[in-house]
């Protein structure tokens, strides 16, 4: 498998440098990718190294630049709003968990520096589905800066590199199944990652429609209270009248007509009270 995808690229590009340079470009594969196939290609350890870093932490700046216009306008069209509003949810839940950290911090220097070893880890541990992409978008989140963000990826992807590199080399009679190996995780991982934004992102719409449906009926309620309301305030005002005719002629004191109005006041508030979106839901039950 390993062998088909390189001759593949190599007959593609017809260059060696060129296909190492591409290949750690593509995200998920990246510099971890791209290492191995290059010493299984024949080049030297450090010839590989050098490419395969170049080629992946080109994408950095590119991304730290672009992400948030590219999202904002995929979410202006209506057949990329999903896709943009699960990558957006997915970064900003890795994001979040380094946030929480640093939002501990006693200081914006502390704070900052908890986010640079966040984002590094995120680049620098050789695994599917972390890198440079996944950490520039994590940086991109934190609202890093665009140095600091840079400083942080590039340190990371270095450590990754070394570590790619010293597993090719220690593997590197069993190099070819080693990276079959890593293809098959990464396409599995790739899938599930999929599987799991669309789900996500069903769960997500159907929580927004039962908002929605929670809401009209919070909002039907309160307009049937103040209807309720009018409809007892016009009542009690007839009566108030009626009274006090009557208190009139009848000779009623002007004190007990304000424990008259006080009472008046209070049911007012009861009828208030009345949660007639809960009467609705029970109603539906029924």
């Amino acid at each position: 498998m390993a062998d088909a995808v390189i001759n593949f690229f190599r007959e593609l590009l017809n260059n060696d440098i060129l296909t190492i340079f591409i290949i750690s470009m593509l995200p998920i594969i990246e510099l971890r990718g791209a290492i191995p196939v290059a010493i299984e290609m024949g080049l030297s350890w450090y010839t590989a190294f050098g490419y395969a870093f170049l080629g992946s932490i080109i994408v950095a700046p590119i991304l730290l630049l672009i992400l948030m216009p590219v999202l904002n306008a995929m979410k202006k069209i209506k057949v990329f709003r999903g896709l943009a509003n699960a990558v957006e949810s997915l970064f900003k839940s890795k994001a979040e968990s380094v946030r929480k950290k640093a939002n501990k911090a006693d200081s914006k220097h502390t704070e900052d520096f908890i986010k640079i070893i966040g984002v590094f880890l995120f680049v620098a541990i050789p695994l599917p589905l972390t890198g440079v992409w996944t950490g520039t978008a994590v940086a991109v989140f934190l609202g890093l800066g665009f140095w600091k963000s840079l400083l942080a990826v590039s340190i990371g992807n270095i450590s990754s590199g070394l570590i790619m590199t010293g597993l090719s080399l220690l593997f590197k009679d069993n190099l070819n199944l080693f990276l079959t190996i890593f293809m098959i995780a990464v396409l599995t991982l790739l899938v599930l990652n999929i599987i799991y934004l669309v789900v996500k992102s069903k769960l997500k719409k159907k929580k927004e429609e039962q908002n929605n449906l929670t809401e009209t009926n919070k909002n039907d309620g309160i307009n049937e209270t103040e209807n309720l309301i009018d409809s007892f305030d016009i009542e009690e005002k007839n009566k108030s009248k009626n009274n006090l005719n009557d208190n009139n002629q009848n000779g009623v004191s002007i004190k007990e007509m304000e424990i008259y109005e006080e009472k008046t006041a209070e049911n007012r508030d009861i009828i208030k009270k009345i949660d007639y979106s809960n009467i609705k839901e029970e109603d539906k039950k029924d």
